[in-house]
């Protein structure tokens, strides 16, 4: 730190070049992006020295992107805790284009934000990385009320928390569209007012989490991806609210999705499958996707049911095995790896118009649950069953369902006309209107 704060002194002194008329620091350097590195230190002076590096390149060279990253001291028994402050003078009195206002994304790892940083008036991307668990709540609840102008994004991964819950109880003016919360700690999220949200992704996470969406106006798009372990259905003393997290109405009890990206695994399969009272009915594309092949696929029915709107379901399943593999397995199964055992219905969905499943593998459950599709939905009229398929995201929000490169055809003539004969015949029906691709 002693070196680091010599460095950083003789940088900033070497780029000044006096003063103009106004006194304001005339530099010859311009940078876009600055990422700052040092460990947790009591010392005022290189901590200061810090400092005046980011107030100097916010203030001065126009840096648009800031990454502030506090490593733990290892030699040191006591945390030495790091908040960030905005950096002083940005008010930008007198100037045309205020200092303050050129910041418009911050990343801080190991350093959780202090109050002051609604200063920062014109970022629009925060990223808190790798908060201790000896945070306060108080520091995530005032992300959403602190008055950020023009904040639009905001992602918290791998953040922990003296809570359980993470709240979202912004005011009418928060303008934060867009909430990823990546591998946290957090056992529920509160969406208490969150009026301008649009996206909300949850992934990474070993366990469900419990989501209230209370006011959500605005919710467009979501994207889920939990796994659970064999211990899922084990109730906690710590957790009570544990096991009632698998029913998929807890998960998505809002109806104003209109796209929806799922990825539930683990070792067994822990959605329950309980009918969902929530009627999805905005929800128009649908991605089921990381399915484990020992799981029974057919539990999205219970999402194609709660959806009536729905016009694309795009369903992927990993490392799909051989049908003789999965009937051999089949014979000593744990209640999570069973079929699911459907009670006779006469539902029909009316807008979905294509089905893609990526990884099928023509094994009795996947062509029941492809059959049940094609008899239930009236308006179907194209089923692309892919062998060797992927999901492409775009992002967290985007995605398609293509053949992977490099895969070749698995599947004779005969045999593609043994499976359209058992996804679209019937005993006392046939949808000769429907279009079978096998890839």
């Amino acid at each position: 730190m002693r070196g680091l704060a010599d460095s950083i002194t003789g940088f900033l002194d070497a780029d000044e070049r006096g003063k103009d008329r106004e006194g304001r620091v005339l530099a010859r350097r311009r940078v876009r992006r600055l990422g700052v590195e040092f460990f947790a230190t009591q010392d005022t002076r290189r901590v200061e020295c810090v400092r005046r590096l980011i107030t100097t390149a916010v203030g001065t060279w126009g840096v648009e992107e800031l990454e502030v990253a506090v490593k733990p001291a290892p030699w040191r028994r006591r945390k030495v805790p790091y908040f960030f402050h905005a950096p002083q003078g940005l008010r930008g009195d007198g100037d045309a284009r205020p200092p303050s206002r050129r910041l418009t994304k911050l990343t801080l790892r190991n350093c959780p934000p202090a109050a002051s940083l609604r200063l920062l008036g014109a970022l629009t991307t925060l990223v808190l990385h790798d908060l201790p668990e000896s945070t306060q709540a108080f520091v995530y609840d005032r992300l959403f009320t602190s008055g950020f102008l023009h904040l639009k994004k905001l992602h918290l991964k791998n953040c922990h928390c003296m809570g359980l819950a993470l709240v979202v109880d912004a005011p009418p003016s928060s303008t934060v569209t867009e909430l990823v919360v990546d591998r946290c700690s957090f056992l529920y999220i509160d969406l208490r007012n969150a009026t301008s949200l649009e996206d909300l992704a949850c992934i990474d996470n070993e366990k469900p989490l419990l989501i209230l969406f209370k006011n959500v106006p605005c919710l467009r798009r979501v994207h889920l991806s939990f796994s659970a372990n064999s211990g899922a259905y084990v109730a906690d003393a710590q957790y009570p609210l544990l096991p009632y997290r698998y029913n998929l109405d807890w998960l998505l009890h809002s109806d104003r999705i209109s796209s929806l990206v799922a990825r539930f695994t683990g070792p067994e399969r822990w959605v329950l499958p309980a009918q969902v009272s929530t009627r999805l009915r905005n929800l128009r594309r649908l991605l089921i996707a990381d399915v484990p092949s020992t799981w029974d696929i057919s539990w999205p029915r219970l999402l194609l049911q709660a959806a009536p709107s729905l016009e694309t379901l795009h369903v992927h399943i990993a490392q799909a095995r051989r049908p003789a593999e999965e009937e051999h397995a089949a014979a000593d199964q744990p209640p999570g790896r069973r079929e699911i055992i459907w009670p006779p219905a006469t539902f029909r969905h009316r807008k979905l118009g294509e089905l893609v499943v990526a990884g099928f593998g023509r094994t009795l459950g996947q062509v029941r649950f492809v059959r049940y599709v094609v008899k239930a939905c009236k308006a179907l009229r194209r089923v692309e069953l892919l062998r060797h398929g992927e999901v492409r995201y775009d992002g967290l929000w985007e995605w398609e369902v293509a053949r992977q490169q490099g895969g070749e055809r698995h599947w004779s003539k005969q045999v593609e006309l043994v499976i359209k004969k058992q996804i679209l015949c019937g005993r006392n029906w046939f949808r000769e209107d429907v279009e079978v691709v096998l890839g």
